[in-house]
């Protein structure tokens, strides 16, 4: 599938806090997903607390991506951005 210019996905990966159990890590996936704009939501299978989301920066800012994850008292740092 080719994307346009405005629609490049863009990665970017979150430390989440440690103690993060895997059912509520797939309920965070789960619900990042149902944001228009947000492509993929992985845990790393072998650091589960990193979280890497792809998104289109031209539908939701990343911004927005921490907010929810600050809602849901994550503790979230941003990593990088691919």
């Amino acid at each position: 599938m080719s994307h346009t210019q405005e629609n490049k996905e863009v990665t970017i990966v979150f430390y989440i806090h440690e103690s993060v159990d895997i059912v509520s890590r797939e309920q965070i996936q789960n619900q990042l997903l149902k944001a228009n704009g947000i492509v993929s939501v992985e845990f790393d299978h072998f650091r589960p607390h990193l979280l890497c989301v792809e998104y289109i920066p031209t539908l939701i800012q990343s911004s927005l991506i921490m907010s929810h994850l600050v809602e849901r008292n994550l503790h979230p740092h941003l990593v990088v951005g691919i």
